[in-house]
């Protein structure tokens, strides 16, 4: 995944969809989606949402 994502094309590709890139490690990937799981539901709890 590392090397595609260096690659010129995807690059390219990517910056014209307005992504930028973050390779990470699976430990990296499952810290940043507890992070930002976290962190949303302090917004939503604030916001009076709730799941159905």
């Amino acid at each position: 995944m590392k090397k595609a994502l260096q690659a010129p094309s995807v690059k390219e590709r990517l910056a014209t969809l307005g992504v930028e890139p973050m390779p990470l490690t699976a430990a990296q990937f499952d810290s940043q989606v507890k992070n930002e799981i976290e962190t949303y539901a302090v917004f939503a709890k604030k916001a009076g949402l709730q799941a159905n």
